[in-house]
């Protein structure tokens, strides 16, 4: 679970800009979900914390969400290469939690 002083906020931002679509258990928990990624938030009063906190998501065609997001207006970390041939980047959602994004080198472009 990650953290959100405004879930609301959380919400829009990975609904209208990612494509999740949200739903929300009880009125502290929001839930986010895309294909098979599911993201768990919980209200937080402390800002700090979503700035120590992230998660890392696998996905295949990693270079087509870094597009969305660069054309999204976000600025993602660069889409780098690894040495096992995994391919990831970094982006910080708007309440600082980062997320890893990142591609096995086996995973087609969905």
């Amino acid at each position: 679970m990650l953290p959100s002083p405004d879930l609301e906020r959380t919400t829009r931002f990975y609904q209208d800009i990612l494509g999740f679509s949200p739903w929300q258990p009880k009125e502290d928990i929001v839930v986010l979900s895309r294909d098979r990624i599911e993201l768990h938030f919980w209200k937080c009063e402390d800002e700090n914390i979503p700035a120590n906190s992230g998660c890392r998501i696998q996905l295949s065609g990693i270079e087509a969400l870094y597009r969305a997001c660069q054309e999204a207006g976000l600025e993602p970390g660069p889409l780098e290469g690894k040495p096992t041939g995994r391919r990831v980047f970094g982006l910080n959602d708007p309440d600082g939690n980062i997320l890893w994004i990142f591609q096995l080198p086996d995973a087609a472009p969905a």
